[in-house]
């Protein structure tokens, strides 16, 4: 009797098999259907909680027990209705798709990685970093849309922006670990800057910026001049003016731009030329002539190109125009002609050799064309070509004079820079003061932004290679905030703080100023009062004649030029205005360049000076040897004499020493300066 009852409670807990066995199969189809819900392939049903959760078994009777229930049919249900749902397939859910597209994702993922394992597999550090780049790129490229249209070219815009990429040059194919790191579209130029995270890992970081139009590099001069430049030389004989400048790091390719590479490959200026002969010859009886002008700005000083870099200086009437003086204007009469004066101002430009280029030009160079009716200037067209830009301290081991070189280079395109953004401000209807006079470039280009039927195409030109990722950044951000003007036009806010503010005095002259800018007879006015912008050649003074009485007369030389004051900071206001708008190490380099340049001229006008009274003063000499060596000549006064003469000489020469080591002082401090700075910057990138 206790066996039977023992054998009943253990009935109680233990189910049936088969109910088991059903239970098992239907978690198992369970777990199935959810495996493929996961792996997004065949069909998902839907499952009841109830269903998911096994049913507790009924005890069965005590005294019969219950036999096994029958297998159910579900397993021929499920085939059917798979059947019938595979002829049919319902639209997937967005949660469904999802999950698909990231599930592909990650394959595409895990695939790159193991092809980049794969091409990694015995290669440096250096090598696996630069491979792991150039594959970023390429799934960025591969998933690029190709843009239709962003900014896009306005015929009307008086600023446009363009970006030409160069191709990898030679020197570049040659170094495994440079890279292409640009990808243009119609309109829009990716750069993609290799970073290293925190954790040491690398990664590329994608800037992309939008100009009226992109030239990669299968795009040629001629189809650049067409987007470009072609239009300016209609509104040239309409009465406008036009000018075109290239902008851009050094070897980025502005002068092969510009002006071409010789009989190979013709620059922009050329096809403007061919372009300008064509229009002329059809308004020829229209009393028109043509005249070129072609000068560089070097060191802060105007140079004529066509007369064996004669230093030229400019003048500005009270309306703020620059006028050039003694600048030769040339008229030409056939292409030909013209094409050889500019190749022969070309060849006497200013190169220099940089890290970047062998043969970098360091000056810009502007090359004019002025159409004149009457002799007076109807139209002006003007191709300017820009220095490199660079930083200071990342031209490599130069000497004082590269630096002075790069400082005023860089000062006068921080000057342009200026200038448009108060442009900008000032139709955005901020009263702005513009800071043309802070630079000779500036003052020349003046013309180029103010006025009604004034143009300005700017041609930003870049390196692609990965060693110049910081320049082409640079050039990129400096175009694209001229772009801004055009874009932004006379509405919306102004672009960035605006880190310094002039007089009020001297807003309300340039409102007045601005009030003549549509005067285009400006240059012709021979009437008016012309202001020297820069500071004339010294010219030897004029001296008396010494009498034959000299040893009776007090010995009165003429006198020299007092010294100037040298200011720690410059006088001219736009030339502070930015300096304000510089950060410091750049600001205080300018202003050491400044301070030299204009003590080192002062000292080279007393230095003519001095040998002018040295002259005169031999003369002097040769009067009063004659004089003494005659009978009867007073030898106290001789003495006397003589002993003046030598105390002005003396005072002279020390006048002059003192000169010279106030300029060697400011030479010894600027070299410390960028010492140190070059120090700091190395710091900083170590970091």
């Amino acid at each position: 009797m206790e066996e039977e009852l023992h054998s009943d409670e253990m009935g109680v807990f233990k189910p049936p098999a088969a109910f088991v066995q059903a239970s098992l199969a239907r978690q198992a189809r369970i777990r199935q259907q959810m495996q493929e819900r996961n792996a997004g392939v065949g069909t998902v049903h839907s499952v009841s909680i109830k269903e998911i959760e096994p049913t507790p078994p009924e005890p069965p009777e005590p005294l019969e027990p219950t036999p096994p229930p029958p297998p159910k049919t579900h397993h021929t249900h499920n085939t059917t209705h798979n059947t019938t749902h595979q002829r049919n397939p319902p639209p997937k859910s967005k949660t469904l798709q999802t999950i698909q597209n990231l599930a592909q994702a990650r394959t595409h993922r895990r695939t790159h990685q193991n092809e980049l394992r794969a091409a990694q597999a015995g290669l440096d550090s250096l090598e696996r970093n630069v491979l792991g780049f150039k594959r970023d790129i390429e799934l960025f490229r591969m998933h690029l849309d190709e843009d239709g249209g962003g900014v896009g070219e306005r015929g009307d815009a008086r600023i446009r922006v363009f970006v030409r990429k160069r191709p990898l040059n030679d020197r570049e194919q040659a170094i495994p670990s440079i890279f292409d790191t640009i990808t243009p579209t119609q309109t829009t130029l990716h750069l993609h800057e290799p970073k290293t995270r925190m954790d040491l890992s690398k990664t590329i970081e994608t800037h992309s910026f939008s100009f009226d139009a992109v030239f990669d590099e299968s795009v040629g001069n001629r189809g650049v001049y067409e987007r470009t430049v072609m239009g300016m030389v209609r509104n040239m004989f309409e009465g406008g003016r036009g000018t075109v400048f290239a902008y851009g790091q050094t070897g980025s390719g502005k002068t092969h731009t510009v002006f071409g590479d010789g009989d190979r490959t013709l620059g922009l200026y050329e096809y403007a030329c061919r372009d300008i002969f064509q229009h002329f010859t059809t308004h020829h009886s229209q009393s028109l002539s043509l005249h070129i002008c072609f000068f560089e700005i070097y060191g802060g000083q105007a140079y004529d190109l066509l007369s064996s870099r004669t230093r030229v200086h400019l003048l500005e009437d009270a309306h703020g125009m620059v006028r050039i003086q003694g600048l030769t204007e040339t008229p030409v009469t056939s292409l030909k002609s013209l094409l050889t004066l500019v190749k022969t101002g070309t060849s006497t430009r200013t190169t220099g050799s940089t890290e970047a280029n062998p043969d970098s030009s360091r000056s810009h160079a502007v090359f004019q064309i002025r159409l004149r009716k009457n002799m007076q200037v109807i139209g002006k067209f003007s191709v300017v070509d820009l220095a490199g830009s660079e930083r200071g301290v990342e031209r490599g081991n130069v000497g004082k004079r590269e630096r002075f070189e790069g400082a005023e280079i860089n000062k006068s395109l921080l000057a342009l820079k200026e200038c448009i953004r108060a442009l900008h401000r000032s139709r955005s209807g901020v009263k702005q003061h513009i800071p043309f006079r802070a630079s000779k470039l500036t003052q020349i280009l003046r013309d180029s932004f103010v006025g009604a039927r004034s143009q300005t195409v700017m041609i930003a030109t870049v390196s692609p290679g990965s060693n110049s990722v910081d320049h082409s950044l640079n050039t990129l951000r400096y175009a694209d905030r001229v772009k801004e003007l055009r874009r932004k036009g006379g509405g919306g806010g102004g672009g960035g703080e605006d880190r310094g503010r002039c007089g009020a005095e001297q807003q309300e002259d340039k409102q007045e100023q601005d009030d003549n800018d549509d005067d285009d007879d400006d240059d012709d006015d021979d009437d008016e009062e012309w202001d020297h912008v820069d500071d004339p050649l010294p010219t030897l003074p004029s001296f008396p004649t010494v009498p034959p009485t000299v040893l009776t007369t007090p010995l009165i030389p003429p006198s020299l030029p007092s010294p100037s004051p040298s200011p720690i900071t410059p006088t001219n206001p736009d030339l502070a205005h930015l300096l304000r708008a510089t950060p410091p190490p750049t600001s205080h380099h300018i202003t050491s360049i400044t301070h030299i340049l204009t003590t080192h001229e002062s000292l080279l006008q007393f230095h003519l000076s001095t040998m002018a009274l040295n002259a005169s003063l031999m003369r002097i000499d040769q009067l009063l040897i004659s004089t003494v060596t005659q009978p009867g000549a007073d030898l106290d006064t001789y003495v006397e004499a003589l002993s003046d003469l030598i105390a002005r000489r003396l005072a002279v020469w020390r006048d002059l020493e003192g000169r010279v080591e106030e300029l060697r002082g400011l030479l010894r401090d600027e070299e410390v300066f960028v010492g140190e700075w070059e120090e700091d910057e190395g710091q900083k990138g170590e970091e």
